[in-house]
């Protein structure tokens, strides 16, 4: 019984130093990884600080002047094909853009232009001179039009000065056409006021309205 007990305590002893020397490598495990996770994030903050210190890298002087210029330019043209959409209305499109790359690796707009529409409107002159109006206006839009601008401006003049023309040119037929009439109307169904007339006492007849017809005519 004695050797039994003995053999049990021993056993016991043995587990619990079994026990304990797993917990110590438990715990010398931990700190190891603990030591790892130490060194993992010791690494990521280095990188961090790294990055951090290439977002806060200098341009030169050369290249900051023209990060300035770009983004000057950049302000400049979307102001400027922006005026040119907005006054253009229906007979303009949307701003089309080309870009450049800067020192500070953005895109920067350094050119656009903005399509508008100057055809005539067929058989319509008055209007093509309203579309001539809008398409003038929206040609000089911009605070500094360019030579193209200027251009498109010298076209919808010449586009509205041509739908006067036709303009005064229908006025003119209609009112020639409109005083044949009148004369056509006025010489059929009537006698001369002179014919038949004896009574040389009778009262003569008014042609001022009469004469003031022929003087439009001529």
């Amino acid at each position: 019984m004695d050797g039994i007990s003995i053999y049990t305590h021993a056993s016991q002893d043995w587990q619990n130093t079994a026990l304990n020397t797993g917990r110590r490598t438990l715990v010398d495990g931990s700190r190891k990884d603990q030591g790892v996770e130490n060194t993992s994030q010791k690494v990521e903050n280095s990188d961090e600080k790294f990055s951090r210190a290439q977002d806060r890298v200098t341009l030169s002087a050369e290249a900051q002047q023209k990060l300035r210029e770009l983004s000057t330019r950049d302000q400049q043209v979307r102001a400027h094909e922006a005026a040119h959409a907005a006054v253009g209305g229906r007979y303009a499109g949307a701003p089309k853009l080309s870009y450049k790359e800067g020192p500070d690796g953005r895109r920067y707009a350094t050119e656009g232009e903005v399509s508008i529409d100057v055809s005539e409107v067929p058989g319509d002159p008055g209007k093509t001179l309203e579309k001539a109006d809008i398409v003038k206006r929206a040609a000089l839009a911009p605070q500094n039009p360019s030579s193209a601008d200027r251009a498109i401006a010298a076209k919808a003049t010449q586009m509205a000065a041509k739908a006067r023309m036709e303009m005064s040119a229908e006025n003119n037929e209609s009112l020639h056409d409109g005083v044949k009439s009148a004369l056509a109307g006025t010489s059929q169904g009537q006698n001369d006021p002179f014919e038949n007339n004896t009574d040389s006492n009778s009262e003569q007849p008014n042609f001022l309205g009469r004469g003031q017809l022929l003087s439009i005519r001529t």
